[in-house]
C-alpha cells in the first residue's frame, strides 16, 4: 500500500529492458553459433548462417535506440563486422587405391572419408586421383553424404577411347564444362556429370539414390560424418583403378576475430545500459 508506485514503475521498466537486452545478446550468439556451424538443430543438421531477422532485432530494441548516437553508430558498425565471417577450405581425403573391377563393384565398396569439425556446407568439389580405365563409359560413381544425401557424380562419360592416365579429375559445379560423353576424358576441373539414368549400385548403397549429379544438394547440411563413394563397373571386358584414391574439398564458415570482438563490445554496452537505468540517467 505505501509503496511508490513511481518506483515500482521504473522497475518495471528495467526488467523490461534487461528482457529486451538479455533476447538481443541471445540472438546475436545464436548468430554466431550459426555462422560457425557450433549449434545444431533440426535432428543434428546445421542452420544455415540467416542473419536476417537477428539484425531486425536488434534495430528495433529500445535500449539499442536510446544509446547515444556515435555509440549506437559503433556498436552497429562491429555488429555488421562480425556478421561477415571469412570462409575457410577444408580438405578431407583417403588415399588408398580404388581397383575398378570387371562388370562388378569396386574394391573397396564404398571408399569413405571421416569428416570431423567443419561447420555447413557452403560449397563442396570431389577430387579422383589417378583414375585410368580401358573404357570408361562403363565407370559409374554415387557420392552419399552423412545426412543421406546423394549424387551420381560420374557415370558413362568418356565413351570407348582408354583412359591411359592416370589422371586427376576434379568434379565442380562451378567449373565451365562437363565431362564429355564421347570424348576422350584428360586432367582437369569438371562438373560432376551423368549421362542417362539407367544406372545400378549393388547393396550396401542405398535403394533409392538421386541420379542428379550436382554437388550442391549437400550445401547446407551437417558435412561431419562418413561419406561413401561407391564405384561400379556396369559392362563386361573392361577395368580400372583410382591409384590415388579420392578427397572431399570444403568451403566452410570461420569465425572471424572481428565477431568475437563485437560481442564483447555488445555485452559491455548492455551492462551499462542497465547500470545507468538503475542510477535514473
Amino acid at each position: 500500500m505505501g509503496e511508490n508506485p513511481i518506483g515500482l514503475h521504473t522497475r518495471r521498466r528495467n526488467v523490461h529492458s534487461s528482457r529486451e537486452i538479455g533476447t538481443a545478446i541471445s540472438n546475436a550468439a545464436r548468430f554466431y553459433w550459426h555462422r560457425t556451424g557450433v549449434l545444431m538443430e533440426d535432428g543434428g543438421k546445421y542452420c544455415l548462417p540467416w542473419a536476417g531477422s537477428i539484425w531486425l532485432n536488434l534495430l528495433s530494441t529500445n535500449w539499442l535506440m536510446k544509446l547515444r548516437l556515435p555509440h549506437r553508430f559503433t556498436l552497429l558498425a562491429l555488429i555488421f563486422l562480425a556478421s561477415v565471417s571469412s570462409l575457410s577450405a577444408q580438405t578431407f581425403s583417403n588415399p588408398a587405391s580404388i581397383t575398378i573391377n570387371d562388370a562388378a563393384a569396386a574394391t573397396p565398396y564404398p571408399s569413405t572419408i571421416l569428416v570431423s569439425g567443419l561447420g555447413s556446407v557452403i560449397h563442396l568439389t570431389l577430387t579422383l586421383t589417378g583414375i585410368n580405365h580401358s573404357f570408361p563409359d562403363d565407370i559409374d560413381m554415387l557420392l552419399v553424404g552423412p545426412q543421406g544425401q546423394t549424387a551420381t557424380i560420374f557415370s558413362d562419360v568418356g565413351g570407348g577411347p582408354d583412359l591411359l592416365g592416370p589422371y586427376t579429375i576434379t568434379l565442380d559445379d562451378a567449373a565451365p564444362l562437363s565431362l564429355p560423353d564421347n570424348g576422350t576424358l584428360v586432367s582437369g576441373t569438371f562438373k560432376p556429370t551423368n549421362i542417362g539414368a539407367a544406372d545400378t549400385f549393388p547393396p550396401p548403397a542405398p535403394v533409392a539414390f538421386s541420379s542428379a549429379s550436382p554437388l550442391s544438394v549437400f550445401n547446407g547440411t551437417n558435412p561431419n560424418g562418413t561419406w561413401s563413394l561407391y564405384v561400379v563397373d556396369d559392362t563386361a571386358v573392361d577395368a580400372g583403378s583410382i591409384t590415388g584414391g579420392w578427397a572431399l574439398n570444403f568451403t566452410v564458415p570461420e569465425p572471424s576475430t572481428w565477431m568475437l570482438v563485437s560481442f564483447g563490445l555488445l555485452g559491455s554496452a548492455a551492462l551499462t545500459y542497465v547500470r545507468r537505468r538503475k542510477r535514473g540517467d
